[in-house]
């Protein structure tokens, strides 16, 4: 037996309103979560789900966010840590999320040092480029610049009366 258009049409009706129920029940039920970011749980879904529409991902580096920190044994205390870049790999790209260097260690050329080392990291790991950005009110805009990577865009005013400025370089 062929369905006609005359059974199709209530069938479908219904189908939509019990999508509408339940739709509206998951509207009134949903709960937030408002505590610790955890920084792979999202990549990780969209990534995936990506994946299964045959779109390229970026979790072929699944659980890529990294961490390399500057130690100084010198220091006679338990926190040897004087500087670091917290690290993201996507695509071809090196992201950097934070890169910062103790204010009573800068300008001994350990925030090059450091970028090298980030630069090889990305190299080993077949990236091609690295992204990041910077506020117009913090020292690094010079300092990127002398390292070679390009200014690709602004967002005016972020934070107020200022500027958010993202960078780009290829390895």
């Amino acid at each position: 037996m062929f369905l006609t258009s005359e059974v199709y049409v209530p069938i479908e009706a219904r189908l939509n309103s019990i999508w509408r129920n339940q739709l509206h029940s998951l509207r009134e039920n949903l709960k937030f979560e408002w505590g610790r970011y955890d920084a792979l749980w999202l990549p990780r879904n969209l990534f995936n789900e990506q994946k299964q529409r045959g779109l390229p991902s970026a979790m072929n580096d699944l659980g890529s966010a990294h961490g390399i920190f500057i130690i100084d044994p010198s220091q006679n205390s338990d926190e040897l840590r004087i500087g670091g870049a917290n690290l993201q790999l996507a695509y071809d790209y090196l992201i950097i999320y934070t890169f910062w260097i103790e204010v009573s260690h800068r300008r001994k050329s350990l925030g090059r040092k450091l970028l090298d080392e980030v630069e090889q990291f990305g190299r080993k790991n077949s990236k091609r480029r690295i992204l990041l950005s910077t506020f117009e009110f913090q020292d690094g805009l010079q300092f990127w610049k002398a390292c070679g990577f390009n200014e690709v865009g602004r967002v005016e005013d972020y934070p107020e009366g200022q500027r958010l400025i993202y960078l780009h370089k290829r390895l």
